[in-house]
């Protein structure tokens, strides 16, 4: 805010006392207008100031002009006449502040006689005639202090009106022509001071033109949130000192956080807590800024019932916990220790596989005591039998077929055991089993078997015999009843 009140008090200042000893000045390329023309106007222009330059001070502009004339008269009277006639030439340019700058040439006055007319003709040619041709110059100059118009970017346009004036007092008729030649040259100086406090840490200084504005400073921000920065104005540089106080968070058990000037915060390094004891938990308590080190028998625990419960001692380490007893007292019982389940007492296996014993175990001895009236005796004694086949007699021809044996099947088993090939003890039960490949209507002999069981199903007996198919043990010396 000061640097800007400054800068509006110099350009008071500039305004008030005119142009500053040390003010710096340019001009650019000058209007220049010519013609040939009688009484006439055109617009040039010239570059406006260039802001960048610094604070505009003052404006000169300097013109300066030369008129040259041409004036004939012809006499159109038939007796001698006499003139007075007066010339004078104005240039006129339009300047931004609405003001013209005029340049007037000095008035000039001729007098003359001619004589009368002799040709009739108004052609300004003969010896009735008069001419002359005048050419004046002058220059001038003037400062400008309303300066916001000249102030670019853009041109300042100068429009130049020439006006030649020519009057002539006298009587009698006559003709007259007149032609005025203008050149004029118009140039413009401007007066600024640069915007420049010479302080390389205010960033550089710009202009509008009218005031010096302040320059934007370098940007000494290096993105690191625990550096100080700065700019030095002795070395035009920045500066980043990094402050440790910036990245501390208070806690003590983090350790010392520090600031590094290209990274940033930087964790501190915790304190470290490890007592060298496997089963204490070690932590850090941030209200008293220490170690503590708390015991846990669950480190400890080798998870063996059998080796009883181990402890943490905080000083030594985990301690072994007291095995367990289990000796029942039992001599019938096998005394073991699981890990999981702990103590397990498994009765001494005294069975002999018999099923007629009582067995068990008396004073860690086995004692087996047969069970009056237990058991069986089975046995089968299969003979070996030759079953005939069918035979049929039809007109005193003896047949053999082949549809005759399976309803013989009950004979066959009383045949069996007439034979001695029951069961005897205990079984009871008999069962005939004839092989499943058997041709009844096919002589040849098959391995038939014998099967006892008794009633509770506990013991059995198997045994096999042959058994012989033939046509000459039905019709043989027993006839054909079918069995001999």
């Amino acid at each position: 805010m000061m640097r800007d009140k400054l800068i509006v008090m110099v350009v008071l200042a500039w305004l008030i006392f005119g142009f500053s000893a040390s003010a710096l000045e340019y001009s650019p390329d000058c209007a220049e207008f010519s013609n040939k023309t009688t009484d006439w106007s055109r617009t040039l222009s010239v570059d406006k100031f260039d802001p960048s330059l610094g604070v505009l001070t003052g404006v000169k502009v300097s013109a300066d002009a030369c008129a040259s004339q041409l004036f004939m008269l012809d006499s159109e009277d038939s007796e001698p006449q006499c003139w007075t006639v007066t010339t004078n030439a104005r240039l006129s340019a339009a300047m931004p502040d609405g003001t013209d700058f005029v340049l007037s040439l000095p008035e000039k006055t001729n007098q003359f006689c001619l004589s009368a007319d002799l040709d009739e003709e108004p052609d300004f040619a003969g010896n009735d005639s008069f001419r002359f041709f005048i050419k004046e110059c002058v220059k001038d100059e003037r400062t400008y202090s309303d300066l916001a118009n000249w102030i670019g970017p853009g041109k300042v346009d100068f429009k130049v009106v020439a006006k030649g004036i020519t009057d002539v007092a006298g009587s009698s008729s006559f003709d007259q022509r007149v032609r005025t030649f203008a050149n004029e040259t118009i140039c413009v100086t401007y007066y600024y001071e640069p915007c420049d406090d010479g302080l390389w840490c205010n960033g550089e200084e710009t202009s509008n033109g009218l005031i010096c504005l302040p320059g934007t400073a370098p940007d000494c921000n290096d993105g690191i949130e625990c550096t100080i920065d700065s700019c030095n104005e002795e070395t035009d540089t920045c500066e980043h000192r990094a402050d440790d106080s910036k990245c501390d968070d208070g806690l003590w058990c983090n350790g010392a956080e520090t600031c590094d000037p290209t990274k940033g915060c930087q964790p501190g390094t915790a304190p470290d807590c490890s007592d060298g004891i496997d089963c204490t938990i070690d932590s850090c308590n941030e209200e008293i800024d220490e170690c503590e080190h708390s015991p846990d028998d669950d480190f400890c625990d080798d998870y063996d019932v059998c080796n009883g419960i181990e402890i943490c001692d905080p000083a030594s380490g985990c301690l072994p916990g007291t095995s367990l007893d289990c000796d029942d007292k039992d001599p019938c019982t096998i005394d073991s220790c699981d890990p999981i389940e702990g103590c397990i007492h498994t009765a001494i296996d005294c069975d002999d596989g018999d099923p007629c014993t009582i067995d068990e175990c008396i004073n860690g001895r086995c004692v087996h005591t047969q069970i009056p009236g237990c058991g069986c005796d089975c046995s089968a004694n299969a003979p070996d039998i030759c079953l005939p086949m069918v035979c049929i007699e039809r007109g005193g021809v003896l047949i053999c077929k082949d549809y005759s044996l399976p309803q013989y099947l009950p004979q066959v088993k009383n045949k069996v055991m007439s034979a001695g090939g029951g069961c005897t003890g205990d079984c009871k039960s008999f069962n005939l089993v004839l092989p499943s490949s058997i041709k009844w209507n096919t002589p040849g002999p098959y391995e038939y078997s014998v099967v006892c069981e008794d009633a509770s199903k506990t013991c059995s007996s198997t045994d096999t015999g042959r058994l012989v198919l033939d046509y000459n043990c039905g019709c043989g010396a027993c006839g054909c009843s079918g069995f001999c």
